[in-house]
């Protein structure tokens, strides 16, 4: 027998809404790890834009697999939440 949580939808909605904050902040969290911004004086102007003066972090294909996992794990848990249960019964 599998454990129910015995909400409405709104409820559920809610629920599904505050996980994705938070594995937000998780994936960005996971995803910035190691990254550290660009320091030193260099003595000329970089040749980075503003947007580029963090180095350091896992492969941008590594952060892509992080996301996709953290997406894949709420789209199931999402669809556990919201399914019909008359439905998952055979009724």
């Amino acid at each position: 027998m599998r454990a129910r949580i015995r909400a409405n939808r709104g409820q559920r909605i809610a629920i599904l809404v505050g996980l994705a904050a938070a594995l937000a902040v998780l994936g960005h969290w996971v995803t910035q790890l190691g990254r550290h911004p660009f320091s030193g004086w260099t003595g000329y102007a970089p040749l980075m834009t503003p947007g580029d003066l963090t180095v350091g972090g896992p492969h941008p294909w590594l952060r892509v697999l992080i996301w996709l996992v953290i997406v894949a794990f709420w789209t199931v848990i999402a669809w556990l939440l919201l399914r019909d249960p008359a439905a998952s019964e055979g009724v």
